[in-house]
């Protein structure tokens, strides 16, 4: 039900869905309980919660349009050829008199068909581009690097900051990953299906900078997570060394 609210808002969150309900049964299974029906009253209640947004849709529409109808736009704004900025908004109809004539033109619905058609055909004749700015994407999502390009860093002042800043939470949170899995390996799960799932359709589609905002709460606690786990190491070490005085002391006696 909550999962169904929240994708009203922000449809993204749909992707890891899949991956943490798989894992919830998987769980369930191995410990020989009941997973099917609980399973099967989730995803009712989630399809409940959506629907009626569905509907308005279809009524406005006249098509089945789950949550938003802009993935061919998204698609075609990472498949423009150009790879000089992140988000090349000069194909959007929002800076482009050519496209939001277009827009005008052939309506919402035909507008995004194109954008779609469009970026399929170029991706199909640009494999070997759409992979490697694919790459770049993913790494702009972790790190916040694009470019050092004078004329992009005259667009973007604050990058370098930012990469900085990304980068070292990141590189943080892959560390307290890696400690969760050998500490706490059924809780790490759910941390990596998020972290890997939720990014992948920013990276076969267009990046936004506030796009890693939803999973930035994991990637503290990821990374805040080192400091008790250093203090803990420290305090094992220090009752460690004291228990060896007392052996010593013991002995000596």
């Amino acid at each position: 039900m909550l999962s169904g609210l929240a994708a009203l808002t922000s449809p993204a969150i749909v992707s890891v869905l899949p991956f943490l309900g798989g894992w919830i049964c998987y769980r369930l299974h191995r410990r020989r309980r009941a997973w099917f029906r609980p399973a099967t009253f989730a995803a009712l209640a989630f399809i409940l919660f959506v629907s009626p947004w569905f509907i308005r849709n279809y009524l406005t529409f006249h098509r089945f349009i789950p949550f938003r109808d802009n993935i061919g736009m998204v698609l075609r704004l990472g498949t423009k050829g150009a790879t000089t900025h992140w988000a090349p908004y000069d194909l959007g109809p929002w800076h482009s008199d050519a496209e939001w004539e277009q827009f005008q033109r052939l309506g919402e619905l035909g507008y995004m068909d194109k954008e779609q058609k469009q970026a399929v055909e170029f991706i199909g004749g640009h494999p070997g581009w759409y992979a490697w700015t694919s790459l770049r994407r993913m790494v702009y999502m972790w790190t916040g690097f694009w470019s050092f390009d004078r004329v992009y860093l005259a667009q973007e002042p604050l990058d370098p900051p930012n990469i900085i800043l990304s980068t070292i939470f990141t590189a943080l949170a892959l560390i307290g990953l890696w400690r969760a899995f050998r500490f706490e390996p059924a809780i790490a799960v759910l941390y990596a299906l998020v972290l890997i799932s939720f990014p992948v359709v920013y990276y076969v589609t267009s990046p936004e900078v506030y796009y890693r905002r939803p999973i930035d709460p994991l990637i503290v606690i990821l990374a805040a997570s080192l400091v008790p786990a250093r203090k803990l190491k420290r305090e094992a070490r220090e009752e460690l060394e004291d228990l060896r005085e007392r052996e010593g002391e013991l002995v000596e006696a």
